[in-house]
């Protein structure tokens, strides 16, 4: 059985990835030939890490519905993981679904922007370090409540 100290610290590796893929803006990286980067986020479209700006800003087609259900799942992953610490001090039979839905959220929330959202106008992006973040916060969710399942 895992102690709550050490399902706490587990809880907060989750909350901390899931926080820093949510405020970072390196979901899609693009480098062109005069090593000029641009990246994209959740919130912003920057070039060369000097100006940024909203998005969707001017982007012309861009498929906002996806980075809405993005953003959604993404915020969603990280409330569920909050959610979660006050089940682990109670006890209570839910911190196993919660850790469980927290992941999900995080997985859905990179696959709609690996589908969706790594081309824009024609222009091909390439995962950046918050996508693997997320990610990685989302499996190890997963994996979490699994081995908390399997432990019952």
């Amino acid at each position: 059985m895992i102690s709550k100290p050490i399902l706490y610290v587990l809880c907060l590796a989750i909350l901390v990835m899931q926080l820093v893929a949510i405020t970072t803006t390196d979901w899609s990286v693009k480098t062109s030939g005069n090593n000029a980067t641009s990246s994209m986020g959740l919130w912003n479209f920057c070039l060369s890490n000097v100006t940024c700006t909203k998005l969707p800003g001017s982007l012309p087609n861009f498929p906002l519905a996806s980075l809405q259900v993005v953003r959604t799942f993404a915020i969603l992953g990280a409330i569920c993981t909050l959610l979660s610490f006050g089940f682990i001090y109670m006890d209570s039979q839910y911190q196993l679904p919660m850790i469980a839905l927290s992941g999900v959220c995080s997985l859905i929330a990179s696959v709609v922007w690996a589908i969706k959202l790594l081309t824009i106008n024609k222009v091909e992006f390439t995962v950046g370090y918050s996508f693997f973040v997320n990610l990685i916060a989302g499996m190890f969710g997963l994996g979490l409540s699994g081995y908390l399942y399997m432990e019952k």
